[in-house]
């Protein structure tokens, strides 16, 4: 099976973003008065780098969310029923 290659510049945005926007979200969190308790805004940082790489890449993320192309017997990948 063919691996596709990494694509840093998305890699390297979506972490950039991820990170910057948990960071910016986490430093907001008491003035909205929100207890941590309820909830945390730091975890919508990856939402937003995910949101970002999908206005770039459309294609992309549409490549990945369709799953595996199916094999030769027309079924998906079957890499739950290999051993380890």
């Amino acid at each position: 099976m063919r691996r596709k290659s990494v694509d840093i510049k998305a890699m390297a945005l979506f972490l950039t973003v991820a990170f910057l926007a948990a960071g910016v979200l986490g430093a907001l969190q008491p003035a909205t008065r929100i207890p941590g308790e309820v909830i945390q805004l730091t975890q919508f940082g990856p939402a937003l780098g995910v949101g970002l790489a999908a206005l770039l890449w459309p294609g992309r993320v549409r490549e990945v969310l369709a799953g595996p192309e199916p094999d030769r017997s027309g079924r998906g990948c079957s890499c739950s029923s290999r051993r380890l």
